[in-house]
């Protein structure tokens, strides 16, 4: 995540220009009951584009809100602004890699698992509310399953909560558009007219409230061996990514990462503080640790064990290129 935000991936071009990526993994099923691990990734038909330091600086200071109203009037514009969905798939091999799939502050390269373009773009388009005025919210989909996935567990839980508050009462589920049978009275947002006079069973008047059939199914799978409330090791694992992600840049966006780190390392007025972060860029690769060390005048940090394996598709040099809905400055 530092690594991330200190490339120039931190500072697009536009909205429109931004990669997406789901956090946890999620796992499909199919109508046969098999499951494949999954993780969400959006990229813009426009192409993935950033600014560069010299350009934000300016322009926040003329406008500091740059990036909000642009997003709204391409969307009113035609072409409208789109994106392709994309997943990282993982059919029974979600064990051959050298990182837990469960690990949220993992990505799966794109050049070890297999990845699906939606074959139909996802416009954007503005959220429209409903005639309460309320704004849409997300609702799982069918064939779309958790994981264990311990962070996503925990917000499957609070998210319950989340509604509840958001929406003032029980009946948020019956504001998703999705069917909902759980013959519940009364209440805040209860949109539904209820034929049957009871809301129970067994009831002599021969309507009863039935569960749904095509309601929430758990995936099933057939686990053998001691059940244990601990994170795997490999969740451990906090620098191989960092390293991937740097391997991975072109010699233009390493500077960049370097000056991003210089830049905001030059604000800490305690020197520990500095060392202490310098030795953390050294295991990630002794180039990065060594060149912000020299930079704030301080003695190069020792490099941890780096490997030397890399994935395209994270620098910004190999994105889809593309000058649709651009305009002269006149």
């Amino acid at each position: 995540m530092v690594m991330w935000v200190m490339s120039d991936r931190a500072i697009p071009r536009s909205y429109r220009m931004m990669q997406g990526f789901g956090v946890h993994t999620f796992r499909l099923v199919n109508a046969q009951g098999q499951g494949t691990f999954v993780k969400w990734h959006w990229r813009p038909r426009l192409g993935t584009y950033s600014l560069v330091w010299d350009e934000v600086l300016r322009i926040q200071g003329n406008d500091p809100d740059f990036n909000r109203p642009r997003p709204l009037g391409a969307i009113e514009r035609a072409p409208t602004p789109s994106t392709s969905c994309a997943c990282s798939s993982c059919p029974s091999r979600e064990h051959d890699f050298d990182f837990d799939l469960l690990d949220p502050t993992k990505i799966i390269p794109e050049e070890q698992a297999l990845r699906q373009d939606d074959a139909h773009p996802q416009p954007a388009e503005l959220p429209r509310r409903d005639r309460a005025g309320r704004l849409p919210h997300g609702q799982r989909r069918a064939g779309i399953d958790f994981t264990n996935d311990p962070l996503l567990q925990a917000r499957n839980f609070s998210y319950l909560d989340t509604q509840l508050l958001r929406l003032g009462g029980p009946n948020f589920t019956s504001t998703t558009g999705s069917p909902v049978r759980n013959d519940q009275r009364d209440g805040f947002h209860q949109h539904l007219i209820h034929e049957s006079r009871t809301s129970y069973a067994p009831t002599p008047s021969g309507r009863l409230p039935r569960r749904a059939r095509d309601g929430y199914r758990h995936y099933q799978e057939k686990v053998e061996g001691t059940k244990i409330r601990r994170r795997s090791p490999s969740f451990e694992d906090h620098y191989s990514q960092a390293t991937l992600f740097w391997n991975s840049m072109a010699d233009w966006e390493k500077r960049h990462i370097v000056a991003a780190f210089l830049f905001e390392l030059g604000h800490v007025e305690r020197p520990p503080i500095k060392q202490a972060v310098v030795a953390h860029l050294g295991r990630i690769h002794p180039d990065l640790g060594a060149a912000v060390a020299q930079g704030l005048g301080l003695p190069a940090p020792g490099g941890g064990q780096v490997h030397s394996r890399t994935s395209p598709a994270l620098s910004m040099t190999g994105q889809p290129r593309s000058v649709a809905t651009r305009r002269s400055p006149s």
